[in-house]
């Protein structure tokens, strides 16, 4: 990550409100749910996660460190008509509630396609809505990426979904959408570009670059935006970002604790050890019994190994 990203005085300017690195919890896991992990979200009581064609449900009273998936569990195959359409792929989810229907909203990739958002109603059964073209991240427009999708909790009036390439820059920015609610109830996914995008800037102005290759995105409930990056090779590059609700950038992990900073998110991408940041969620779970985990920010680093992969859930704690 390029030295404009200052956490130094990052840590200095955001006081306690930066995040504070609590541990892993699962730590090191290998089993069947976890290989190919790609995203997590939450609704109140429970955890989705997201393999790479697969949506996992988990209570969150659940062990995550379970070698099995939980009982209780639900999990929900890639549609046959997105599969049999070319895409392989899901991405960093979010979840959203419209009155008392909770909906999962994934970003869904194939080699060549158009990006899509895939929509799920969230029940006993989780059902498929159905999906529509992420119109600003088009191959025509030399995009063709869409790694996550995040509405921003603190603009409910507005509810705009954001995406991005999976790389920011000038070029590059947060994309966002407006969400037809009104046809989502009624069974139909539409949505359009919303009538400005989100560009992320250092406090001179200048554009943010993130080469990283960009993971997954949330929000937490005062509008900032958390982005987690990095990939295998990186050298460790990558990490979370995080920025106001207007794009500028506030500040960002590191890889060693200092003594201004503890928003600590380690990895290595090394030839041995082929660690890569995944999806992150803001979820306030203590008080939920969640078994070994608190705190507020949540991300996921998985481990590439030969076979199944292992995955860390690491968590984060922000005061007030």
């Amino acid at each position: 990550m390029p030295d404009r990203f200052n956490t130094t005085a990052a840590a200095q300017v955001m006081g306690d409100e930066m995040p504070t690195y609590i541990g892993n919890y699962p730590h090191k896991l290998r089993a069947h749910w976890s290989d190919n992990l790609q995203g997590v979200t939450h609704s109140d009581d429970h955890w989705f996660f997201t393999q790479l064609t697969k949506l996992l449900k988990f209570p969150v009273t659940s062990d995550l460190n379970a070698p099995k998936r939980p009982a209780g569990a639900s999990v929900k195959k890639m549609p046959k008509e997105l599969s049999e359409a070319g895409y392989n792929h899901f991405g960093d989810p979010d979840y959203l509630r419209i009155g008392a229907q909770g909906y999962i909203f994934i970003p869904v990739e194939g080699k060549d396609m158009d990006p899509i958002l895939a929509v799920f109603k969230d029940g006993v059964d989780i059902e498929f809505v159905g999906h529509a073209v992420l119109p600003s991240q088009t191959c025509a427009k030399h995009i063709g990426r869409a790694g996550w999708v995040a509405f921003d909790a603190n603009d409910l009036d507005h509810r705009l979904l954001h995406s991005s390439h999976n790389r920011i820059s000038a070029d590059y920015p947060v994309y966002r959408y407006k969400v037809d609610f009104d046809q989502l109830i009624l069974g139909t996914v539409s949505l359009v570009a919303a009538d400005t995008d989100l560009p992320l800037t250092h406090d001179d102005g200048t554009p943010v670059k993130i080469k990283g290759y960009i993971q997954g995105g949330c929000f937490s409930p005062d509008g900032r935006l958390f982005i987690i990056s990095g990939k295998g090779g990186d050298d460790g590059k990558g990490g979370i970002l995080a920025f106001s609700s207007s794009g500028d950038f506030l500040f960002r992990s590191v890889q060693n604790k200092t003594d201004s900073n503890s928003f600590v998110y380690r990895y290595d991408s090394g030839p041995l050890c082929n660690e890569e940041p995944e999806g992150i969620t803001w979820w306030n779970v203590d008080g939920l019994h969640a078994p070994h985990i608190t705190g507020q920010l949540h991300a996921i680093l998985l481990n590439n190994n030969p076979g199944t992969d292992s995955i860390y859930l690491k968590h984060y704690r922000i005061p007030g």
